[in-house]
């Protein structure tokens, strides 16, 4: 369970300081020259993936658009993965109700498109929430469960 938690800490510490700026800018540029919906909905997930540690509003912004033109390409697999992050955004703002409703959506939805790497990580953002609210015993089943598929 440790390694799971090191692992997270890694990714937050990982998107921060000053880079951020320099992919949002390089993000947003490729954004206004996407030609086609299913680009633009990769570039908006990478823009809210950016700005899950640093604004709220901004994440959820993009993260909604792109979910919304997931759904119009008929993309499960990118619309289980923008569910999930939107998940992981409300957790990294300790919206744990929210982050646990979106990260259910996530599940069912990655458990119906047989998408096994979409249900590891939902049970790891269970499980970190889990974590997070001190409910261990919780958070290990979730995280032997990612592990198992993993």
């Amino acid at each position: 369970m440790l390694k799971f938690v090191c692992l997270f800490l890694i990714c937050l510490w990982g998107t921060s300081n000053g880079l951020y700026a320099q992919n949002v800018d390089s993000l947003e540029r490729a954004l206004a020259k996407a030609k086609y919906p299913e680009q633009k909905s990769i570039l908006l997930k990478k823009l809210a993936w950016i700005y899950r540690n640093i604004r709220l509003k901004n994440a959820l912004d993009y993260a909604h658009q792109s979910l919304d033109l997931a759904k119009k390409t008929n993309n499960r697999k990118l619309e289980a993965e923008v569910t999930r992050m939107i998940g992981v955004i409300y957790l990294h703002f300790v919206y744990h109700n929210e982050g646990l409703e979106w990260t259910q959506r996530a599940l069912l939805l990655s458990q119906e498109i047989d998408f096994d790497e979409g249900v590891g990580f939902c049970y790891d953002s269970f499980g970190v929430t889990y974590y997070y609210q001190k409910k261990y015993i919780q958070a290990e089943e979730y995280f032997q469960n990612a592990l198992k598929i993993f």
